[in-house]
């Protein structure tokens, strides 16, 4: 009797300890490779088709492509830095820049198409970009406010076009625009404040 009270004693013991040690949250171990560039990252971003492929902006206005360990520089043939990049097709990535405004930039010629702001002109920051999800139309969070690109038929419109969210959005910086579930519009804006903004009253603002 001793003995079986004495193996049920030890077995509890054993019992209570492996539940301790399993409530006890183990150390998540990550490895880290460093890699350096020419000049300091300003901004990095995933391609929507290559889960492998990295964009990362830098201050000098280089755009570095990282496919695993293989790089690729671009240059917007500006020295301003870079705030965001989106893939936008295989070839082409539109840019935000500081005080340059917003480019296209097509990989394989290198060549820039710069989009402006009325009464602005290209002297504008783009701190954010966003497609909508059919790539129709182009959300663009800048140092004036909110704006829109026409994407739609090949539209060849060089020009920003103002959205207006009320009389506290004038020249308001905007400096991210996040589409969530298709429906809303998120918006942070340089007084800190978040905005959500259902996208069907944003089309009939338009």
């Amino acid at each position: 009797m001793k003995k079986s009270l004495y193996f049920l004693f030890i077995l509890a013991l054993f019992c209570l300890t492996g539940c301790k040690d399993a409530l006890v949250p183990k150390p998540i171990k990550l490895t880290c490779n460093i890699n350096t560039f020419d000049a300091p990252i300003s901004c990095i971003s995933r391609s929507t088709a290559d889960a492998d492929k990295l964009y990362i902006g830098q201050e000098d206005g280089c755009i570095i492509e990282k496919v695993n360990n293989n790089c690729q520089t671009y240059s917007i043939n500006s020295n301003r830095r870079i705030y965001d990049i989106l893939e936008y097709s295989e070839d082409s990535l539109f840019v935000g820049t500081r005080d340059a405004g917003l480019k296209l930039l097509a990989k394989s010629s290198q060549q820039t198409q710069t989009y402006y702001i009325k009464n602005k002109r290209m002297n504008y920051s783009v701190y954010s970009m966003t497609l909508d999800d059919d790539k129709q139309c182009l959300y663009v969070g800048t140092s004036n406010g909110l704006f829109r690109l026409n994407l739609k038929d090949g539209s060849t419109s060089h020009e920003l076009t103002p959205i207006q969210l009320g009389k506290c959005s004038k020249n308001c910086g905007v400096n991210k625009v996040v589409i969530k579930e298709k429906d809303y519009m998120w918006l942070v804006n340089r007084g800190c404040s978040l905005s959500v903004i259902l996208k069907r009253i944003l089309n009939d603002l338009l």
